[in-house]
Parts: C-alpha cells; sequence; structure tokens
C-alpha cells in the first residue's frame, strides 16, 4: 500500500504540557481521521504546551483532524483554573485551549493560497461546531494589522474579554466573547518556518 502525498501540514499548539493523559487523547484523536498522518508531538512542561504536527493530501482531512483535536482540548483544558494561571502559568504566551493551527503547504504542488483557504475553512467549522471565537492570521488573514501572530496574542487569555471588544478585534468567526475555559483560537496559513526557543542566562 503506497503512502497518500502529503501536501499540507498543520502545526497546531494546544495550551498542554503536563498530562499524559490529555496528550494520549488528543494523539489518538488525530489518528483516527483517516487520511490523516499524524508526524510528530513535542511537549513541553514549562511551558505547558504541546505541538502535534500532521498532514494530509487535502482541506478535509484537516479539518477534520483540527475538529478532533479541538473536541478534546475544549473538554480538558481550563484556562481559568490555577493550574493555567497565576503561579501555574505556562511560560509561552496563549489565548486558547487550542491556541493556534497554522496551515502549511509541503509540496511543489501546494500552494500558500490554498493553505490559507484550508485555514478559513477550518476556522469556520470551530466556531461553528464548539463555539469558539477564531482570529485568522498571516495569509489567510481579513487585513494587514492582524497578519501578526503576537498582536493577536497580546495579553493572552487573560485580557482576551477585552482585546476582542476593542475596536478592531472582534474574531473573524464565533463569538465575540471568549469561550470561559478555552478562550479563543488563532487560525492562519505560513510556508515551513524553523523556530527555537532558547533560555539567557541573565
Amino acid at each position: 500500500m503506497t503512502t497518500p502525498t502529503a501536501n499540507f501540514e498543520i502545526v497546531a499548539n494546544i495550551s498542554e504540557g503536563r498530562s499524559e493523559a490529555i496528550l494520549r487523547q488528543a494523539a489518538a484523536a488525530i489518528q483516527a481521521v483517516p487520511g490523516i498522518t499524524l508526524r510528530e508531538i513535542h511537549s513541553d512542561a514549562d511551558h505547558d504546551r504541546s505541538v502535534f504536527t500532521y498532514v494530509a493530501a487535502g482541506g478535509v482531512e484537516l479539518v477534520a483532524a483540527t475538529l478532533a483535536l479541538a473536541r478534546i482540548a475544549v473538554a480538558s483544558i481550563d484556562l481559568s483554573s490555577p493550574a493555567k494561571s497565576g503561579d501555574g502559568r505556562g511560560v509561552h504566551p496563549r489565548i486558547g485551549a487550542l491556541d493556534v493551527v497554522p496551515v502549511v503547504p509541503i509540496s511543489p504542488e501546494a500552494t500558500l493560497e490554498q493553505a490559507a483557504e484550508i485555514a478559513r475553512v477550518a476556522a469556520a467549522a470551530l466556531a461553528t461546531t464548539l463555539n469558539l471565537p477564531v482570529h485568522l492570521y498571516g495569509a489567510a488573514a481579513r487585513n494587514e494589522e492582524r497578519r501578526s501572530l503576537p498582536t493577536l496574542r497580546r495579553g493572552g487569555f487573560e485580557q482576551l474579554t477585552a482585546h476582542q471588544a476593542a475596536e478592531g478585534g472582534a474574531p473573524d468567526f464565533g463569538p465575540r466573547e471568549p469561550h470561559p475555559t478555552a478562550g479563543a483560537t488563532a487560525v492562519g496559513a505560513r510556508t515551513l518556518m524553523a523556530a527555537w526557543n532558547i533560555a539567557l542566562a541573565g
């Protein structure tokens, strides 16, 4: 049996890096979607964050896998709890249980424009299915001011209500009020990226 061509990948980040049970559930949910290959899971307890990289030939499978992951994240992660806020908060900025969902073209045939369309479909599905506010960023953003992910994340979950209520801060899909425990999600499209987290002495 041949492996289907992987044209796109999603590098989804959830705000959970400590509970092995939740991470196992999340991985199983992604892997249960036909046509999806889960390539990597990276978890960090200090950041309280995990990254799931999964690939597929097209958007239908990727949207289904993202919804499956989102259901686990929303049901299992409470950003308002002491374990996720105050002294228990991870050091990585976050606005949501399913925090960020970048769609990335990874084959010569796949384009950034196609990735952006997959991102928009996934964003609408997350809002409709789980009542999550969803912000588009990167190549999927509705305007230049909203392309930057750090801008959308500024203030984190704790300031999300004020951020979304401000002029120009409304999500692209879903309610204007954040989900009480799962916050909001940023969904976008970008090219391949290499990133490092480096701790500097002093």
